[in-house]
């Protein structure tokens, strides 16, 4: 059976078993398009065994999209649906990926210029004023762990028993929270 009777059967008769044959056919295209940007999402926080769940939802949504009056194999048309999958996350946690790049090449300090341990130190007791601890946790397992791994947002995450995302935005809490008290850490 070709690719479009298979699409045509999932989208008219919700046919599961054209669905497993079309993943049987093509997760080696979702595998391949990924792995092209495995190593830039994981280090945002992707944990590599979602991409099984993923890439069903992904070709699920590719089968019911696709449309061959656009003259587009569908081959094609997955690994274009997985391609926008990647990217959109890795935009979506830009944002993340920037600032840890920026500080892991510019300096160990999340202080950027202002490196010298008494304003690190200032910086941490601030923090330490908001309402909520596991911003100091963060911070202090992020910047000041010896030891790489540990700095991994899902290290940190699964020590706090919170997901990754949480462990984001906790991180983003507190560097607004440090942006608009700047003054008082200098």
């Amino acid at each position: 059976m070709k690719d479009f009777e298979l699409i045509k059967r999932i989208k008219e008769e919700s046919c599961s078993e054209s669905f497993l044959e079309l993943r049987e056919r093509h997760s080696g295209i979702c595998f391949d398009t990924y792995s092209k940007y495995s190593k830039i999402m994981c280090d945002m926080g992707y944990e590599k065994n979602d991409i099984e769940a993923d890439r069903d939802l992904i070709l699920f949504k590719a089968a019911n999209s696709f449309r061959p009056d656009k003259e587009v194999k569908f081959p094609t048309w997955l690994c274009n649906q997985m391609r926008y999958f990647c990217l959109n996350f890795i935009n979506k946690n830009k944002n993340f990926q920037t600032s840890e790049d920026s500080v892991e090449q510019s300096s160990p300090s999340f202080l950027g210029s202002y490196q010298t341990e008494e304003r690190a130190q200032k910086a941490m007791k601030k923090i330490k004023e908001m309402n909520d601890p596991r911003v100091y946790q963060v911070f202090k397992m992020r910047y000041f762990n010896r030891k790489p791994s540990e700095k991994k947002w899902k290290n940190i995450a699964s020590k706090l028993g919170i997901s990754n995302q949480t462990a984001l935005n906790i991180h983003k809490r507190g560097l607004n929270f440090l942006k608009k008290n700047l003054t008082e850490i200098q």
